[in-house]
């Protein structure tokens, strides 16, 4: 029998004096380890104590396993920190399989999305410093009252204003910037992805919009699993460009006049650099090196090894990130994590040469000057170079670009979707003024390094789940800490509820505009 919502289980969360020993350690822990981000803390105006008093008490009078873990996750988000969730554990908080199936779906694409969800799909409207969620459609086979129109704003969720559903529920989702908070946030009102307790999401999911003319309409949506709905194809927003090459990292569209190539990047995985010998290899056969390119970064996700790309994009030599790390009780973890990562990085062998030697660097600064700082009682580590494989320690800072390289005019485009390594991938292409940006900023969450431990109660030691802390701060090019500090388009175009079928191929005629300016 599974014990999630077991009210008899003091053997699983402790009691009153347990819990409030744990918050304790959690608040003390987060002063000492949390990486500092100003921008952060201007943007949030964070103050840990303040900020997790807020729930302390709906950590210390849970009742069940449930009440628990999403008290523990609220108290985790104050952070504002979209690269700290919190995991179970193996003898920890009894999340039902189906559950963390859900939430380690994470926010990829929400059309495979195996949660359970109405028929419907609702987007944010951006045109304002008040953000709103609208209508954007429905399902092929939704059956229901389809006079509402796409475009109509909501005002209720469930019976409650629109207003009181965020105060409630946005305590639960984890997110660096209110751009992406915004951006996700209507898909988890259509879906049962866990993110939000099932208390707060009855059976059946009661919307209110009111269209542009002022007219009140009601849907009463029941949710099916997610392979029930049929869903119309998106059309490509690259008229005129032809698919020619597909690897994990990229897409790359060509059309015939060969002045201007996209590529669709899709993530900085495993295969990266040789993903970017193929398409250099392509490109200087087919004489596409002189080509602008539309860097189309809309749904990339995260990952390393970007300086490797940025070398072959342009002929400027490329002022790097550099990272730091907050010197505390954490630092041991954080040492045998990273360590961890590189060893098995090795072993599986998809590090190029210059990747091997940073590997070696990396491992005599964390283990010789780190733990020397710390000793001397330093407060954080000089910023050394971050996820550029191509530097050494003590090296100029200055990334040249490959033998081979593109020489054209660069668009970059972004939307609120995604972060980590994309959001320092581009920063460094904005600092350095490598590319023209459009569209919206990206998720801004970037660390260095993070420090994760398994919870328990001291009294008992009865694990709860495993907790995170960021320890460092990636610095950007231009000399600011990245987590919360996005790259800020050249052009802001934002979604809408009159653009948001359209905004992709918009963009992109931009892109193809700017390269035709003097």
């Amino acid at each position: 029998m599974n014990r999630w919502n077991d009210t008899h289980a003091e053997d699983l969360i402790g009691t009153i004096k347990d819990r409030a020993d744990l918050y304790d350690y959690l608040v003390e822990a987060t002063l000492r380890r949390q990486a500092i981000s100003p921008a952060k803390n201007k943007l949030f105006d964070i103050n840990v104590p303040r900020d997790m008093a807020h729930y302390r008490n709906d950590f210390l009078n849970a009742t069940t396993p449930a009440e628990l873990w999403y008290a523990l996750a609220k108290l985790s988000n104050t952070r504002h920190d979209r690269h700290l969730s919190l995991e179970p554990v193996e003898g920890g908080l009894p999340l039902p399989a189906e559950l963390q199936a859900r939430m380690r779906f994470n926010h990829a694409n929400k059309r495979a999305d195996p949660a359970p969800r109405v028929g419907v799909e609702l987007k944010t409207d951006f045109s304002s410093d008040q953000p709103f969620v609208f209508l954007s459609g429905y399902a092929l086979n939704f059956e229901g009252n389809q006079n509402i129109e796409a475009g109509a704003r909501l005002l209720k969720i469930n019976g409650r204003s629109f207003a009181d559903h965020v105060a409630l529920t946005e305590p639960y989702f984890c997110y660096s910037t209110p751009h992406f908070y915004w951006y996700h946030m209507p898909n988890e009102i259509i879906r049962r992805t866990g993110l939000i307790p099932e208390w707060l999401q009855p059976a059946t999911l009661a919307l209110e919009f009111e269209d542009v003319n002022g007219t009140v309409q009601s849907l009463q949506l029941d949710y099916q699993p997610a392979d029930h709905w049929q869903w119309a194809d998106v059309p490509s927003p690259y008229s005129g460009f032809e698919q020619i090459l597909d690897t994990p990292s990229f897409t790359l569209h060509t059309r015939a006049d060969k002045d201007t190539i996209i590529i669709q990047w899709h993530g900085f995985g495993k295969s990266l650099t040789s993903d970017v010998d193929a398409l250099m290899a392509y490109a200087q056969t087919n004489n596409l090196l002189g080509a602008h390119i539309i860097y189309d970064a809309k749904r990339s996700r995260g990952g390393d090894f970007g300086g490797y790309l940025l070398q072959h994009l342009s002929a400027h030599h490329i002022r790097i990130n550099l990272g730091d790390l907050r010197l505390s009780d954490a630092i041991e973890g954080v040492i045998a994590t990273v360590l961890g990562e590189d060893h098995a990085a090795i072993a599986e062998g998809n590090l190029n040469q210059a990747q091997l030697n940073a590997t070696r660097w990396r491992r005599d600064w964390l283990l010789g000057t780190v733990r020397d700082d710390l000793k001397a009682g330093k407060e954080k580590t000089r910023a050394i170079p971050f996820k550029c494989a191509h530097q050494p320690e003590n090296g100029s800072g200055i990334l040249p670009p490959a033998p081979i390289h593109f020489t054209g005019k660069i668009v970059m485009l972004t939307v609120p979707y995604a972060g980590s390594h994309i959001d320092q991938v581009a920063a460094q292409l904005c600092d350095n003024k490598m590319c023209h940006h459009i569209g919206m900023p990206l998720g801004g969450f970037s660390k260095t390094w993070t420090h994760e431990e398994v919870l328990t109660f001291p009294r008992t030691g009865q694990k709860i789940a495993s907790f995170a802390w960021s320890c460092g701060n990636t610095i950007r090019p231009n000399g600011e800490v990245l987590e919360s500090n996005p790259a800020m388009p050249d052009t802001y175009f934002p979604i809408t509820r009159n653009n948001h079928l359209t905004h992709h191929a918009e963009m992109v005629a931009m892109a193809l505009e700017y390269f035709n300016r003097p």
